[in-house]
């Protein structure tokens, strides 16, 4: 019992540091596009990764 709830517990710090990392990345490139007058641009930008991102995802669904 007590090693399940020491790796429940390292498991949950796992967790709770990448979910501070990711709200700090969101924070952090929300500051910047409020402060940049160029927003849409920014948006454009985001926008575009995640499309070059999402299409190789696709034939995978297909396979399955």
């Amino acid at each position: 019992m007590a090693v399940n709830g020491c790796l429940s517990g390292i498991i949950k710090s796992i967790i709770n540091i990448n979910l501070t990392i990711v709200w700090h990345r969101l924070w952090t490139t929300f500051n910047l596009i409020s402060k940049q007058d160029h927003k849409t641009k920014i948006l454009e930008n985001a926008i575009r990764r995640t499309r070059t991102f999402i299409p190789p995802l696709w034939p995978l669904n297909h396979l399955n």
